[in-house]
């Protein structure tokens, strides 16, 4: 270096914009994926309540003859996340049809699968925000 001049550290106002620009970027391509990331693993909690409810319905019938039986006592709750409410119906002797429907905002905002069912067949089903089957889901 030449006698006056000093040595300058630190970074240019265009070197600054574009570290911001390629974070801006990253971000742009990583936050919708984190979003469908986490509404997949809520979906999959909803699928695992759906399974665990139909588990006990099977448990009733096997010990009671009928999946109706007042000792069984499912009924309707909400996810312990609370993503999805589960509700029991068509409940008789021989049939029943749970259904999972989304509750919170991110979950509704996943389109093709706000509504999931599982019956006594084992038939796996699944609707979008409008009420049009989808699949997918499972």
């Amino acid at each position: 270096m030449k006698r006056g001049q000093s040595k300058v550290f630190g970074f240019s106002l265009i070197e600054l914009l574009v570290a911001v620009a390629i974070v801006g970027i990253l971000a742009a391509i990583a936050y919708p994926a984190y979003q469908s990331t986490v509404q997949r693993s809520k979906r999959s909690d909803a699928k695992v309540e759906l399974t665990d409810a139909a588990q006990r319905l099977e448990r009733c019938f096997t010990r009671f003859g009928a999946y109706n039986n007042a000792a069984c006592g499912l009924s309707d709750y909400t996810t312990e996340i609370g993503d999805y409410k589960i509700t029991v119906s068509d409940l008789t002797a021989t049939t029943y049809t749970l259904t999972a429907t989304a509750l919170t905002t991110s979950q509704k905002n996943d389109k093709d699968c706000v509504v999931l069912t599982l019956d006594h067949t084992g038939l796996q089903g699944s609707k979008n925000a409008s009420g049009t089957a989808t699949s997918g889901c499972w």
